[in-house]
Formats: C-alpha cells, sequence, structure tokens
C-alpha cells in the first residue's frame, strides 16, 4: 500500500474508536471495568492491611471421644452380699445368673461377660456383674433374683450404674481381617437366634377356685374347658397370637399358663394382664421361674404341659422358631 492509503486507514481507526467510545454501550462496559478493577485493589488493600490468614487445623479423629457418656444401662445389674468362699467361682454365678437369660460374650475371648469383684490380696469382695443378652432378661433378673439365696446368702440384685473414674482414656480399636469380621457376624446373628424359653411362657394365677369348679353343674371337666375358652378369646382379643393354654386343674391358686411364639407377646400380656379383675378376683400375671410345677391332677392335658416344661428346663431353649 501507498503511504497515503495508510495514513487514510488509521485514521479511520482511531475516528472508529473515539465513536465506540463515546457509545452508551463502549461507556458501560469501560464503567465497568474501571469499577472491577477498583474493588479487586481495594479487597487487596484490606487483605494487606489486616491480620494474616489463619491456617485451617486438622481435626482430632480421637477428640470426640474424649468426654465422658452417660450409659444408658439396660442389660447388666449389679449383684451384691454373694459368698465370699475361696471356692466360689466365676462359672458356677454365671450358671446361677443365667437362668434368667442368654449372657452377653466377649467378641475376642468368647467368654461369658461375668465379674467378680476382689481386694486387692486377691479375696472376694462379695458383690459383681452380670450382662445380659437381652433387656427382658435383665428385667426377669430383678424379679427372680432379688432375694434369692446361694449358699445361704441372700443376695440383691439392682440394675447396674456407671461412673466416671479417672481419667477416660478411649481404647484402642482393634483391625480386624475380612474373614475375621465374618466370623464375628456369624456368631453375633447366632446368638441373636437364641431366645430364654421362659420368657415365653406366663403363668396368670387366680383365675379359678376350687368352689367354683366344684360347683359347676355340668361338672369340674366343663368348667375348666369353658375357662380355657374363654382366657384363649381375650388372649386373642387383647394380646394377639399365642400357642398354647394350659389350665392346672385342682390346683388351689388357679394358674393358667399361655405359652406365646415370641417373647415380645408374653411381655405385652403381662403389662395387659397384671394386675386385671376376673370374676372378682385380681389376676396376677409373670413370667414362669423356669422350675415351679403346677401340675396336680394327671390329666392328659397337664402331663403334656409337665413334659414340655420339663423338656424346656433340661435343653435351655427349645427349637419351635419365634414365629
Amino acid at each position: 500500500l501507498s503511504p497515503v492509503c495508510l495514513g487514510s486507514l488509521r485514521r479511520a481507526a482511531s475516528i472508529n474508536a473515539e465513536y465506540m467510545d463515546a457509545s452508551p454501550a463502549g461507556g458501560k462496559n469501560k464503567k465497568r471495568k474501571q469499577k472491577e478493577t477498583e474493588t479487586a485493589e481495594e479487597k487487596k488493600d484490606v487483605e494487606t492491611a489486616g491480620s494474616p490468614a489463619k491456617k485451617k487445623r486438622r481435626r482430632n479423629p480421637r477428640k470426640k471421644f474424649a468426654k465422658w457418656k452417660e450409659v444408658n444401662n439396660t442389660k447388666t445389674v449389679y449383684v451384691q452380699n454373694l459368698p465370699t468362699d475361696p471356692d466360689f467361682t466365676l462359672e458356677e454365678f454365671a450358671r446361677f445368673m443365667s437362668t434368667c437369660g442368654v449372657l452377653q460374650k466377649d467378641t475376642k475371648t468368647d467368654k461369658e461377660r461375668v465379674k467378680l469383684y476382689r481386694n486387692k490380696d486377691g479375696s472376694l469382695k462379695g458383690d459383681g456383674l452380670v450382662s445380659y443378652f437381652y433387656d427382658e432378661s435383665a428385667q426377669m433378673a430383678l424379679r427372680l433374683k432379688d432375694g434369692s439365696m446361694i449358699r445361704e446368702h441372700k443376695i440383691s440384685v439392682q440394675m447396674a450404674k456407671f461412673q466416671k473414674k479417672g481419667e477416660y482414656k478411649p481404647p484402642k480399636m482393634a483391625s480386624l481381617t475380612k474373614a475375621e469380621r465374618r466370623v464375628e457376624h456369624e456368631k453375633f446373628n447366632a446368638l441373636r437366634q437364641q431366645r430364654c424359653p421362659f420368657l415365653r411362657i406366663v403363668i396368670l394365677k387366680g383365675m379359678f377356685t376350687l368352689e367354683e369348679a366344684g360347683a359347676h353343674p355340668e361338672g369340674t371337666a366343663k368348667f375348666y374347658e369353658t375357662l380355657k375358652g374363654e382366657i384363649s378369646d381375650e388372649m386373642k382379643r387383647s394380646v394377639g397370637p399365642f400357642k398354647k393354654v394350659t389350665v392346672f386343674n385342682e390346683h388351689p391358686e388357679g394358674p393358667v399358663a399361655v405359652k406365646f411364639r415370641r417373647f415380645e407377646d408374653s411381655q405385652k400380656c403381662i403389662e395387659v394382664m397384671n394386675g386385671r379383675f376376673f370374676s372378682g378376683r385380681k389376676i396376677v400375671c409373670d413370667y414362669w421361674d423356669g422350675v415351679t410345677n403346677y401340675t396336680i391332677e394327671e390329666d392328659s392335658q397337664s402331663q403334656n404341659v409337665d413334659e414340655e416344661l420339663d423338656e424346656i428346663r433340661r435343653d435351655g431353649i427349645k427349637g419351635d422358631g419365634d414365629g
């Protein structure tokens, strides 16, 4: 291009630039850029004049265990006034308390969680702890074992209360392999399937009197049959499904046994029936203790239930499922 053409192009470009700056759009863009520049400079000045930025601290994963936590105990009982004989062992203590339910086991040692407190010289103090697998077993221990006798010692049973003692040190978490975790899971499931058989059988006392049975116009057999039907209907209406109802004929306390498939239903039966009135008498409803035999007359019904209770007492757990 000639010098004349180059000069003309430069003048046209400068005129176009002046026109764009003078236009409304060009003026807005120019003002916006100025504001952004001023804002960025102000922020930089504030950061420079202010305190230096704080470094982020890493969270301590063990810090959440530093405080003592209140434990809502529902499965461990504290037993007092136990024998202090040197030959009184953990096995005997565990066997005595296990009649109320399945005991917890340590996942590492596979031993039952039972403890006898000792003095510094190794002698027994006379108190101990027992941990059950189910809450209902601990409640049953409070009912049946509190005030009972062991080696001529009247023991006291109450729920254990755990209190802070010294500085809390978080336990070291043991690392398990995949195979070990699978074995522990299988152990847990197997223990969960167990059910204390005594918790599925309840005894209702005061359901009849010998005078009522003898005064029935159609005889005592018809009286007990009618009574069994009335109790069965009441169980279906107030509690739910059950497995068997047994009336112990000719017993002066008027007991009736009701067996459920699940111990949750037996617990509901006690809540509903205990303290109610039947024919003007106050009913006493509680778990069967696993020992008492209510059979008086050796009829077929009472004989069958007596054999069933003996089987449960002998085997510990009856494998008929939880329905």
